[in-house]
């Protein structure tokens, strides 16, 4: 019962971990993309 416990919980920090993960790249990545097409409007237009 005990191990059963234990895998559930590692499990959900996991997913947590995993989700944080996820966010943190997404919201990364639409800086990164959001910066980049500025530079990219400010090329085409300059």
């Amino acid at each position: 019962m005990e191990d059963e416990e234990i895998s559930e919980v590692g499990s959900m920090g996991l997913n947590v971990f995993v989700t944080i993960l996820f966010v943190a790249f997404f919201s990364g990545a639409i800086l990164f993309l959001k910066h980049s097409g500025l530079d990219f409007l400010k090329a085409l237009c300059g």
